[in-house]
């Protein structure tokens, strides 16, 4: 959990540098993509990261003796799930907001922090696909090494 917030903060800390560069290059690039394209995305990597995680799942259960040996690890897998689902409920909810005439009008800031949380967002989806593909990594190494 504690790794969770971490690397939530993290990449709060860069959608907040991002945001802020686009912002000072009066760039709407960013802007743009995240709302034309974020929410495909988080589903397209959640399809990926759920089918990697069934390989990943498939072949620790060859390798454990014992049944239940790698529970940590599945309940991880489980909260990777958790939280992109997570991401996608956010997503829609924040891109609701950052096209909402009342927030905006009455919220100051509010376009910049919503711009900030959904690039937060993206880039959390970053870590979360990273975090699964060093998991394959890990385990091709494992057994490599059992060779």
């Amino acid at each position: 959990m504690r790794e969770t917030f971490r690397g939530a903060s993290v990449c709060i800390v860069i959608g907040l540098i991002a945001g802020s560069v686009s912002r000072l290059l009066k760039s709407s690039y960013l802007s743009s993509f995240l709302e034309a394209n974020l929410i495909l995305l988080l589903i397209a990597l959640l399809a990926i990261n759920t089918t990697t995680i069934s390989v990943v799942m498939t072949k620790l259960r060859e390798l454990s003796a014992k049944p239940g040996g790698f529970k940590k690890t599945t309940e991880e897998m489980k909260w990777s799930i958790i939280e992109q689902v997570a991401l996608i409920v956010a997503s829609i909810l924040f891109l609701m907001a950052k096209k909402s005439t009342v927030i905006l009008g009455h919220v100051p800031y509010a376009d910049f922090a919503l711009e900030v949380l959904l690039l937060s967002i993206f880039f959390f989806l970053i870590h979360i696909l990273y975090d699964t593909a060093n998991c394959v990594f890990e385990l091709m190494d494992f057994e490599e090494s059992k060779k």
